[in-house]
Parts: C-alpha cells; sequence; structure tokens
C-alpha cells in the first residue's frame, strides 16, 4: 500500500473507530495513546509487517496540508471538540429534555 492510501484509511477506519465515545465521554489518556500508536504502527508498517522507522515527527502529520502535514486526526483534539459540542448544546437548549436531564443529574457546575 502506498503511504498516501495509509493515510487515508488512518483517517477513515481507524480515527473513526472511537468517534462514539469520545463524543459522550473525556477519553483515558492511556485509550487516545494506544489508539494513536495502531494508527502510527499502521502508518509506518513495511510490506512483510515489521515497522519501518517513522519518517516525520507524528505531530507535523497530524498538521493541516497548508502547514506541510497530512492532516491525520488527532484524537486528543478530536474528543475535546466533540466534548465542546454537547457543552455548547446544553446551553443553546436548555429548554430540551435531554438537557433538562443532565443538568438535573450532574448539576450547571459539572466539568
Amino acid at each position: 500500500m502506498s503511504w498516501a492510501t495509509r493515510i487515508v484509511l488512518v483517517n477513515a477506519v481507524l480515527s473513526s473507530l472511537p468517534i462514539y465515545f469520545m463524543s459522550l465521554f473525556q477519553a483515558p489518556v492511556s485509550v487516545i495513546k494506544r489508539i494513536g500508536k495502531t494508527m502510527r504502527n499502521f502508518l509506518w508498517g513495511g510490506l512483510d509487517g515489521k515497522l519501518k522507522m517513522a519518517k516525520v515527527n507524528w505531530k507535523q502529520i497530524c498538521r493541516p496540508k497548508e502547514n506541510e502535514g497530512a492532516r491525520v486526526v488527532n484524537l486528543e483534539i478530536k474528543n475535546k471538540a466533540l466534548l465542546a459540542k454537547w457543552r455548547w448544546r446544553v446551553i443553546v437548549d436548555k429548554n430540551a429534555l435531554w438537557s433538562k436531564v443532565i443538568l438535573a443529574k450532574y448539576g450547571s457546575n459539572a466539568k
């Protein structure tokens, strides 16, 4: 597989698997690190199953193409963004039933 194909698969499959969990819960650091390790191993893997040396720093790989990156999803940032979306929706949809239940259970100062 080419490097570009591996990038597409990392973004389409490996970074998408934990999205449901990460949209509802703060993912443990150990989980994010393990998924990131799996993504890196797949990206830098050789044809015979042996790992090759990384050619570029992982932070560089996670940057947008405009900043000389490959646009691989940073799971820690993605998790924070998904959780922020729910916080925003609680503020905007205060009269929604699900929002009332969350506020009653956890209060308005929940982290």
